[in-house]
């Protein structure tokens, strides 16, 4: 994001295509129209929220904040710990909860494609036909992934009346 970005719809497209979102509560955090603003979106997307609690304050948070995070458990974050290295037991535990609903891609990297399949001459050998109808015994496993199938669905228009 750079100097002239819309700040608002920078947001609202990261929301939406998180798959979990941590918030990293404070005083001032909590205090905030637009840390609020993203937190509602986030529980109105179904986005699981992970609360990381950086200073030491009331839990749940007073405000509008109280109804999302009241259901949630944090992370107390507010002891000193290794923070050049995460090396800690409260890091860890943030890496687990994350997991619960997305995979860390180790080392940075991207996840690779599987590369077409070659013939001995490098050629990218024809695919076999599939059979129609599998044996009991044997498993298929789903041709499209999940974010394919909704890119097929046709898209509903949302409307709205502002008076």
């Amino acid at each position: 994001m750079g100097g002239g970005d819309p700040l608002y719809s920078k947001i609202d497209k990261g929301l939406r295509k998180a798959k979990v979102v941590i918030s990293c509560v404070t005083p001032k955090y909590s205090l905030s129209a637009n840390c609020r603003r993203e937190v509602s979106l986030s529980d109105a997307l179904r986005r699981p929220i992970i609360p990381i609690l950086l200073q030491q304050m009331e839990w749940p948070p007073e405000g509008p904040m109280s109804m999302t995070f009241t259901q949630l458990l944090y992370i107390d974050f507010t002891k000193e710990s290794n923070h050049e290295s995460f090396a800690d037991e409260k890091f860890d535990e943030l890496i687990a909860k994350i997991s619960e609903h997305s995979q860390p891609v180790k080392g940075g990297d991207t996840p690779a494609k599987p590369s077409a399949p070659e013939s001995v001459s490098g050629e990218p050998k024809p695919e076999e036909p599939k059979s129609k109808d599998p044996k009991p015994d044997q498993v298929q496993p789903p041709t499209e992934t999940l974010s394919e199938q909704k890119k097929q669905q046709p898209k509903r228009s949302k409307r709205c009346c502002v008076s």
